[in-house]
């Protein structure tokens, strides 16, 4: 009686341990209403901002509906990366007019990114999973090792001296799983903050995700 015991309560610290690491896709649909609500916020006569406007709406629509029709969950690290769209979004209604247009595009981008259709993933047309991004750094055709790679998602200010994330490996290469988006992503030494080389561009499914910064 006592194995079976033991059994059960091993089973159940997996199922908390995995619960802990995602998030169910109701968290995700709320989150995308509030960003919907903020952009709905934006006041702006500028045609090409009320198109942008406009588009961004359909995309969380269309991201919305299917969410509705996915079954899954979504790592945690998802929910802490639409966090910061919403914060973002936040901003919008009571940012300068003439920063509507370019805070409206980082914001659709992403969204189209993250939520975009693909047919081809099994088991439905979201991507809910990580990528694997490895970073390889050269200087002169050599492989540099032991540089930090550190991250942060576009569109937001980024403060190169508090790095948003950073990867646990070293290069070359530095390996890690992140949220599809779009990013800036450069390196440093390990233990400073000086940029040696940067990288900016689009993390998903569809891109080759070995990235190579070469350092002049």
């Amino acid at each position: 009686m006592s194995k079976y015991f033991l059994l059960l309560c091993l089973l159940i610290i997996r199922l908390e341990v995995f619960s802990q690491d995602s998030v169910s896709k109701e968290v995700i649909i709320e989150k995308l209403r509030d960003i919907r609500d903020n952009v709905n916020k934006v006041e702006n006569k500028s045609k090409v901002v009320q198109a942008q406007r406009k588009e961004c709406r359909t995309l969380i629509n269309d991201a919305l509906v299917r969410l509705d029709a996915f079954t899954g969950d979504y790592p945690e690290a998802y929910d802490k990366s639409i966090d910061r769209l919403v914060r973002f979004s936040r901003e919008l209604p009571n940012a300068p007019e003439s920063s509507h247009e370019e805070m409206l595009t980082h914001l659709s981008r992403d969204i189209r990114i993250k939520f975009q259709e693909r047919p081809n993933q099994l088991g439905g047309k979201l991507y809910n999973g990580l990528i694997k991004v490895s970073i390889t750094s050269l200087k002169n055709g050599t492989t540099i090792h032991y540089l930090r790679v550190r991250y942060a998602a576009l569109g937001y200010k980024i403060d190169h001296t508090r790095p948003e994330s950073n990867f646990q490996q070293l290069t070359s290469p530095a390996i890690e799983n992140i949220v599809p988006g779009f990013y800036e992503i450069w390196v440093t030494q390990d233990g400073d903050f000086k940029v040696l080389q940067r990288w900016v561009g689009e993390i998903s499914p569809e891109k080759n995700n070995e990235i190579v910064i070469n350092i002049f």
